[in-house]
């Protein structure tokens, strides 16, 4: 299962966080201090199953005494995965089968938990069970019709004024009140009947509705089998901490099979504690040695800086942990704090990714004690480890966050007025500590590009949507060499573009082929002297960037009905209230997948001839 969105409530300075949808692989909290970043990755670990929220969340403002915290975490599901939990819980085989032939096409588990550690739980599959007849219900009911048929059916219920039985019954929500009805009536109306079709009656109604409640207790039974075990395999939060988690300098034996660092080198190594444990000398040698030059091969590749190596001893009594520089062997306490604190990230993380568990790695301000180039390295490691489990950090350092990869942002806010929120768009705020760390992320990797020359051509474009989709044609049919950067609207593009030009990058400015355009090439010269006409460029079809798909291709990417589409895909949007920005987002998160978006022969040609004509304009 991996999660979808979650959304918090009433935990800490977090009055109601708003829904947050997660990147793909890596997501990233940015905000200035004491925005509430550290607030949300606490909440998400306070989440776990078998543990309770701590009292240190509920909210302090008077005006919120009482107010109860609350997480909620939506996950991507399938009936394969509730078929495997169904599996493990023990029912019998019938009705098991009548469960699973019950199952549609369900793919989302929406998990509430509210202080201190009520569960609730919303899924298609607890519908399911309301659905599940007893195995008896048929031939129960089929025989109280036969023996009502004997007595003239139609007479008998008109007489009552009762209505036919049927298995639709079963399913009505007063199922018992109905059939108590029936028998109190039949009961009233005994006049009408001898003594032994009374008894046959009522008979076959008390094992109708003794069938029921019988029922409906095991779908309470189940129900709560169904929710522990959902709460069982549901992925785990782990939280990690700078200010908490530091690589210790040695582990006594007596720890050894329950020491929490001892367990992740072993889910991301090969380290064995029983032939370190045991009486095989040469076998406990040959490991040592192995094992060392395992972990030293695998952390080299995430530590550029310096590189020294892990060594691992031990002797009768406790392992102790090196690190090697030169000729000389120190305990990591000595060192400094920033190389003590990415030893154990690395390891932490490494180990919650490979050790086969759906796990979400939380990360909090991981750049704290380490420099610029060590901070990248980390980028490098969150990469690689995001194809197994679900990443999420907080940060205020620039260097933590990628420009041609913005959409893995989501900004932490805080207004006086509201609390703690999350906002998913990062175009839609202005406040400029919010965005400092990506405006200055931005700024960095443009002053690395000009000494690198892989970001020093830059496309300015009107907004975020058309940065997302114009970047995700550069990843299908890449140009070597084309930064695009959002202008935040026709009218600031100047302003943004002037700026990177400042920083010594080549900029030129791509509009939509509308009314922007041509008030641009009117205004540029008076307003703007040190931009040239041709610098100015359109889109090469007529509209915004939305009218280069096809008509089939805007409606999936939008999910809407082709058939509404009646006119230019641009005007289809001016129409409807839709947001442009996140299906833009996603469009690049899945071109960037394993798996993109198939463009039809004639979108490709426009967006190929669009990104050679950008190309083409700095080679002049």
């Amino acid at each position: 299962m991996r999660i979808i969105k979650f959304r918090i409530w009433n935990y800490k300075s977090i009055v109601d966080s708003g829904d947050c949808f997660l990147a793909d692989k890596v997501t990233i909290f940015a905000g200035k201090n004491e925005a509430g970043k550290s607030s949300i990755l606490e909440a998400l670990s306070d989440f776990n199953f078998n543990s309770a929220i701590s009292s240190k969340a509920l909210p302090l403002e008077k005006n919120r005494a009482g107010a109860k915290p609350c997480i909620e975490v939506t996950f991507e599901s399938t009936d394969i995965a509730i078929l495997g939990i169904v599996e493990k819980l023990d029912l019998p085989p019938a009705l098991k089968e009548q469960f699973a032939a019950s199952l549609e096409a369900k793919p989302q588990l929406k998990v509430k938990k509210t202080y201190s550690s009520e569960y609730e739980i919303t899924a298609g599959i607890f519908s399911d069970i309301q659905k599940v007849k007893p195995s008896e219900w048929s031939v129960l009911l089929t025989a109280f019709n036969a023996t009502v048929s004997l007595l003239n059916t139609d007479a008998l219920t008109k007489k009552l004024g009762l209505p036919k039985l049927g298995h639709d019954v079963y399913s009505a929500k007063n199922a018992s009140e109905i059939l108590s009805n029936y028998q109190t009536r039949v009961s009233e109306s005994s006049e009408s009947l001898s003594a032994e079709d009374l008894a046959s009656v009522q008979a076959s109604l008390a094992a109708l509705k003794g069938a029921l409640e019988q029922n409906a207790a095991q779908k309470v039974t189940l129900a709560d089998k169904l929710r522990d075990a959902i709460l069982q395999e549901i992925p785990k939060f782990i939280l990690f901490s700078s200010f908490e988690d530091v690589f210790p300098n040695e582990v006594s034996f007596t720890d050894l099979r329950n020491n929490k660092w001892i367990a992740d080198l072993s889910a991301m190594s090969d380290i064995d504690v029983e032939t370190i444990l045991g009486s095989d000398g040469t076998a406990r040698k040959r490991h040592k040695h192995a094992l060392g030059l395992q972990i030293n091969n695998d952390f080299s590749q995430f530590w550029t800086q310096d590189f020294s190596n892990l060594s691992i001893d031990w002797n009768s009594e406790k392992i102790q942990f090196w690190v090697q520089e030169n000729d000389e062997f120190y305990p990591p306490e000595v060192r400094s704090q920033g190389r003590r604190w990415h030893l154990a990230f690395y390891i932490r993380v490494a180990a919650r990714a490979r050790e086969g568990k759906p796990n979400i790695i939380l990360i909090d301000e991981p750049g704290l004690y380490l420099h610029a180039t060590a901070q990248r390295d980390i980028l490098k490691h969150l990469e690689s480890s995001g194809g197994n489990c679900q990443i999420l950090i907080s940060t205020h350092s620039p260097y933590l966050i990628e420009p041609d990869k913005l959409e893995r942002i989501r900004l932490v806010q805080k207004p006086p007025d509201r609390g703690t929120f999350i906002e998913n768009k990062i175009h839609a705020v202005s406040d400029k500590e919010t965005l400092t760390p990506i405006l200055t992320a931005i700024g960095l990797e443009l002053n690395q590009g000009i000494v690198g020359s892989d970001k020093l051509n830059n496309v300015v474009v009107e907004g975020p949507a058309d940065y997302f989709y114009l970047t995700a044609f550069n990843v299908l049919y890449p140009q070597e060499h084309l930064n695009f950067v959002s202008g935040g609207g026709a009218g600031n593009m100047p302003k943004v573009g002037t700026i990177l030009q400042g920083w010594g990058a080549r900029v030129i400015y791509l509009y939509d082929n509308d009314q922007a355009y041509k008030n641009a090439q009117r205004s540029i010269k008076r307003e703007w002297a040190t931009i040239s006409k041709e610098c100015l460029l359109a889109l090469n079809i007529d509209g915004s960037i939305e009218d280069i798909f096809s008509k089939e291709e805007f409606a999936s990417i939008f999910e809407v009905p082709m058939e509404t589409v009646l006119d230019k895909n641009s005007l289809y949007l001016k129409a409807n209230p839709l947001d442009k920005v996140l299906p833009a987002r996603k469009y690049l998160e899945r071109a960037r997948g394993p798996i993109a978006d198939a463009l039809s022969e004639k979108t490709a040609k426009t967006v190929k001839a669009l990104l050679k004509m950008l190309a083409e304009k700095f080679q002049h």
